[in-house]
C-alpha cells in the first residue's frame, strides 16, 4: 500500500508542477 501511495503522490506532484 505504501508503494502505491508513493507512486500516486509522485504523479500528483508532477501534475502540480505542470
Amino acid at each position: 500500500m505504501l508503494t502505491v501511495a508513493a507512486e500516486v503522490n509522485a504523479v500528483f506532484l508532477k501534475h502540480s508542477l505542470n
